[in-house]
């Protein structure tokens, strides 16, 4: 559906009472709420968002991973690679932040794009992990682990178009390389 068709939707079915708007995932992110709550907003129709879990989080339990990993990563950063929709951030900027847990949504079909800025531009190595999640969290859920010299390969052969999430860095190794403060005795 089109905007103006879930407008329309919308205009039909609220006037029988609630009515729900039901997004997958957390409605923040990637969801376009923002425009449509305009929508909701000139047409004085009373609304409410209750959130949902973002597939990036929906990975992380599946996948019984972290992304804040000691002495690697304490930063998470959620975005997706320019392609036909642009990013007002560019893509060198984002891979800069090499010591950062990269989550790219609506971008498995920009592998390609992915590997060349990492590794041509912003200086990472071939060996570096990238897995892709297909479906986080849902039963026809896979998960295809690489690197960034084979991810692009392994996904293509597994026939991913859509709904995936492009996980990048140390932190899929999962290993602390310093201790954590948190559960220490000498806390801070």
């Amino acid at each position: 559906m089109d905007y103006n068709d879930i407008y329309a939707f919308i205009e039909q079915h609220v006037k029988q009472g609630i009515f729900v708007r039901l997004h997958t995932g957390d409605p923040s992110i990637y969801s376009t709420i923002a425009r449509q709550i305009d929508f909701l907003k000139s047409k004085a129709i009373e609304y409410e968002v209750i959130p949902g879990v973002t597939a990036a989080f929906a990975a992380a339990s599946s996948l019984g991973i972290e992304y804040t990993i000691p002495g690697v990563s304490q930063t998470l950063i959620l975005s997706r690679i320019p392609g036909n929709a642009p990013n007002p951030e560019p893509l060198i900027n984002l891979l800069n932040c090499k010591n950062s847990s990269l989550v790219f949504y609506l971008s498995v079909r920009l592998m390609k794009k992915l590997k060349e800025t990492a590794i041509n531009e912003a200086g990472y190595a071939e060996e570096t992990p990238c897995w892709v999640i297909e479906k986080a969290s849902w039963p026809e859920e896979r998960v295809i682990k690489g690197t960034l010299r084979d991810i692009a390969i392994k996904v293509d052969d597994a026939g991913i178009k859509g709904n995936a999430l492009v996980f990048l860095g140390h932190f899929l190794q999962q290993k602390e390389t310093l201790s954590s403060h948190l559960y220490s005795k000498k806390r801070v």
